[in-house]
């Protein structure tokens, strides 16, 4: 753990949370959220291939899943979630292949899917980045 340095001003926090039309205002309430520690371990370690199962991800979604881009985000930019998108699609080949399509239908009443759609506007605290 090291003091969250790379957050360690409101505009950093704006630059990494945000887009660009956020005012600072908002990101100042936003703030107290942060945690006063941020590890830089975490993100390296998400990125390694294996660190989610997509397959045990969408038999326990209802094998139907959304994925969220943002426009301006710049820690998960659009094609790291397109990325992923691709993947979750993959598996859900997979498992339909090596379950049947009727379990997956049953399974997923009939709607089965990976979606992939991009919100225009916003940073990579979408909740918090309101247009």
């Amino acid at each position: 753990m090291h003091p969250r340095s790379a957050l360690s001003s409101t505009q950093f926090v704006k630059n990494a949370f945000f887009a660009p039309s956020i005012p600072l205002s908002t990101v100042r309430a936003f703030e107290p959220l942060l945690s006063e520690y941020e590890s830089l371990l975490w993100p390296v370690q998400i990125m390694r291939k294996g660190y989610v199962d997509c397959h045990r991800v969408l038999l326990n979604c209802g094998l139907k899943m959304l994925q969220l881009g943002a426009e301006h985000d710049r820690l998960n930019r659009i094609d790291l979630v397109e990325r992923s998108a691709a993947e979750y699609t993959i598996a859900l080949g997979e498992l339909t292949r090596d379950m049947g399509k009727e379990w997956i239908e049953r399974k997923s009443q009939g709607r089965a899917c990976v979606d992939f759609d991009e919100v225009e506007g916003s940073g990579h605290q979408m909740m918090n980045d309101s247009k």
